[in-house]
């Protein structure tokens, strides 16, 4: 179909029809509304603060799941991994990592983060026994 010379103006009806021509698309129909709720239905059960729901409802996530995993691991040090999950946002996470660089407990060589990871990959020359108490203690209390 030519298009119109700009002279010639284009009527809602004549555009529709163009695109319709032009189109190999097959159209699906419209999803059906929601049904209304049911008034004396119970709320749905509250979720933890930081939950994800994957689309196919296959897993869920809460907060932050978090390793360190000590370099220098040597015959000298007991420190080689430790993971914990952790019920707050990733944020926090990133400055409870900062506390840990400012008392000197270890140094950061990487840290990989996403919203519901963190992976710190550190230097650590001390025991676990030489470790502050609360260094592992969840941020959000």
């Amino acid at each position: 179909m030519p298009l119109p010379s700009e002279s010639q103006t284009r009527t809602p009806e004549a555009v529709t029809a163009q695109v319709t021509l032009s189109s190999n698309l097959n159209t699906t129909p419209a999803a059906k509304p929601a049904e209304p709720k049911d008034a004396d239905a119970p709320p749905p059960p509250s979720k933890p603060k930081y939950h994800v729901q994957s689309i196919d409802e296959s897993y869920s996530i809460f907060g932050v799941d978090a390793i360190w995993q000590n370099q220098y691991a040597v015959p000298e040090t007991d420190f080689i991994a430790f993971r914990k999950r952790y019920h707050c946002d990733i944020g926090a996470m990133i400055l409870l990592v900062a506390g840990h660089v400012a008392q000197g407990l270890y140094g950061v060589i990487s840290l990989n983060a996403t919203p519901h990871m963190l992976v710190v990959v550190c230097g650590c020359e001390r025991m676990r026994a030489d470790l502050p108490a609360g260094m592992w203690d969840d941020p959000s209390g």
